[in-house]
């Protein structure tokens, strides 16, 4: 993995992760070695012990953010190099192309705006994605039509889970 930047609150931080042979991963934030035990389970969750604290983290990339989710904590960071994800091998959009719009976090589809053959903007919100009472407006990357809608309202989804396809 290389080292990649984001912005959150204002402020950008250099992160470095870099994942060993035994699939563990070590944590370099702004030149900080960040002191835990970071497990890859999948393509999108990590456990992380962290002073004696056990935590899963979900992770959703996006062309432009980086969605993360820590025991129900969920925060949104901003892609300042947008090359590739520092934490899905290259994908830039939580799918192999805009052509795949995932789930930023696990949670319940609120509301499912994007029917199928439906005509769209850029930046149009597709579905509401709800987690711990958090809401989370998921948009259209680019103009297109629907191409299939593979949730309902009300489904739990995972993180990285196909909800929409563009044509």
């Amino acid at each position: 993995m290389s080292k990649k930047t984001f912005s959150y609150d204002q402020q950008q931080f250099v992160v470095d992760l870099v994942e060993t042979m035994d699939g563990h991963v070590s944590a370099k934030i702004n030149d900080q070695l960040f002191s835990a035990d970071i497990e890859k389970i999948d393509e999108n969750s990590y456990t992380i012990l962290h002073k004696n604290r056990l935590q899963t983290a979900h992770v959703a990339v996006s062309k432009e953010h980086v969605y993360v989710s820590v025991d129900g904590e969920s925060y949104v960071f901003g892609r300042v190099d947008l090359s590739r994800s520092a934490f899905r091998g290259g994908s830039d959009s939580g799918g192999e192309d805009e052509n795949i719009i995932s789930a930023p976090m696990p949670g319940k589809i609120l509301k499912m705006i994007a029917k199928n053959g439906q005509k769209v903007a850029k930046n149009t919100t597709l579905f509401i994605v709800e987690a711990m009472k958090m809401e989370n407006e998921v948009k259209a990357p680019r103009d297109g039509v629907i191409k299939k809608v593979h949730f309902k309202e009300n489904d739990l989804v995972s993180v990285g889970a196909v909800i929409v396809e563009l044509d």
